[in-house]
């Protein structure tokens, strides 16, 4: 059965509790979604595909690209302290290949133990979790279950600032929020790639996988020009750069003028591999979002939303404390 992201802008949902939601695609007549437990629900804004407009290969390198490759065990990068505290804005961004997914490994930490930014992944599911606290050191969480794919190359950015959150995978907006602070609000103290700011276990939240162009700006970039930079390689000269990082040279080097320069720890290196050299080579997300309500017409948070397949469970998640969500989901052949 193959779902394809114009199949999957079909859907339309508005169904009572239990009760299946059938996709109106047609080239599928298996999909579909339920929630139960809360009464009458209504779903609302169901299914929006943000589709890339503006997507650029990146010219031949005169270089073999190099990405950071970490064991999921000890190895990470520890950058220095205070590199991104005085920015109100900003716009952070990778590409990211999860080989495992170890428990709650993180992508990167920056700050300190509950007062950070860092990028994750829920448990040892491919769930999408990134969390910023503020300066009062209240936690702004995004989740997006199923967005992270095993094995394949993928392509992060995060937009923080006064114009509110906004989170982008392989160029397709996937979520936002109201949050309005950015890195100004987080601790300086510790900064990691592929580890997390705790103590105990030190293999706990340990990243497995592969990390290339890690790239933070110093202003909130549109999705136009993640887009439109996103397969292009760096030269660390562009402006409104605060931090480059593309281990080409062997090292956790910052060719930004900032020079952040971080080192390789506890078996962390850097080895010769291809990204994507255009969108042809990346999966695009399709979007499920929408709010539920119950039967009082008051949100309902913790209420599971999930799409079903011949009778499988292909992406399932959990309202927030304001009854929304939002899911990704791929075709599949």
């Amino acid at each position: 059965m193959t779902l394809s992201p114009l199949d999957l802008a079909l859907l339309r949902f508005q169904q009572p509790v239990g009760r299946s939601c059938l996709c109106s695609a047609p080239a599928c007549s298996t999909w579909f979604l339920s929630a139960g437990g809360l009464g009458i629900i209504r779903l609302f804004a169901v299914l929006l595909l943000s589709l890339p407009t503006f997507l650029y290969a990146q010219a031949p390198a005169s270089v073999p690209n190099r990405v950071l490759q970490l064991d999921g065990n000890l190895a990470h990068v520890q950058l220095p302290a205070d590199m991104f505290t005085t920015l109100d804005e900003a716009t952070i961004e990778c590409w990211v290949r999860f080989e495992t997914f170890n428990l709650n490994s993180h992508v990167f930490d920056f700050g300190e133990l509950k007062h950070e930014v860092y990028l994750s992944h829920y448990g040892a599911s491919p769930n999408l979790k990134f969390i910023i606290t503020d300066a009062s050191l209240t936690r702004h969480r995004i989740d997006v279950p199923g967005a992270w794919l095993a094995g394949r190359w993928c392509h992060f950015a995060m937009v923080t600032g006064k114009g509110g959150a906004q989170l982008y995978l392989n160029g397709v907006q996937l979520a936002d929020d109201r949050f309005t602070g950015s890195l100004s609000g987080v601790g300086g103290t510790y900064n990691y790639f592929g580890r997390a700011n705790i103590t105990g276990d030190p293999k706990i939240t340990r990243f497995h996988g592969e990390l290339d162009e890690f790239r933070v700006w110093k202003t909130a970039r549109s999705g136009q020009q993640i887009r439109e930079a996103m397969f292009r390689k760096l030269t660390g000269s562009e402006p409104d750069l605060a931090g480059l990082w593309n281990f080409d040279d062997g090292t956790a080097k910052d060719s930004s003028p900032a020079g952040h320069h971080g080192q390789l720890e506890d078996g962390a290196a850097c080895v010769p591999a291809a990204l994507p050299a255009g969108v042809d080579e990346v999966a695009l997300p399709a979007v499920l979002y929408g709010k539920v309500m119950n039967a009082d017409g008051k949100a309902a948070p913790v209420a599971t939303v999930q799409v079903d397949s011949a009778g499988l469970t292909v992406v399932s998640g959990e309202t927030d404390d304001e009854g929304n969500y939002q899911l990704a989901t791929y075709a599949t052949a």
